[in-house]
């Protein structure tokens, strides 16, 4: 019987770890980069803003115009934080959209965004 618990209390952890380290991601229609320095900026103001060292990642195209950031469901990063960070960067948000999907490349941001 005491195994029976100790092997239940195992499956619940597991599955508690598995859930709350599932990815969010936000993924924005930036108007007004123009280049490489561009992009580099935005991803820059990302990163330092979330976090050099965190389980974020950053996906940004001057050419696209499209930015993304995927993040622990446990981050507390929201679609206002996502769009300061654009803003202050002397950018603009034309489109936002949040998604319990882990973004993957610019194909997934281009995906999620076509949906909106």
């Amino acid at each position: 019987m005491k195994r029976y618990f100790i092997g239940i209390i195992i499956v619940l952890i597991t599955l508690y770890y598995f859930i709350s380290s599932a990815a969010t991601s936000i993924v924005g229609k930036i108007d007004g980069m123009t280049c490489i320095e561009c992009q580099e900026k935005l991803i820059k103001a990302f990163k330092e803003k979330l976090g050099e060292n965190t389980d974020v990642q950053v996906i940004v195209s001057w050419k696209d115009g499209v930015g993304s950031v995927t993040f622990p469901r446990s981050a507390k990063v929201d679609e206002e934080i996502f769009k300061k960070i654009v803003e202050e960067s002397g950018f603009k948000i034309s489109q936002i959209k949040k998604s319990k999907t882990n973004i993957e490349d610019l194909t997934d941001v281009q995906r999620l965004l076509n949906k909106i």
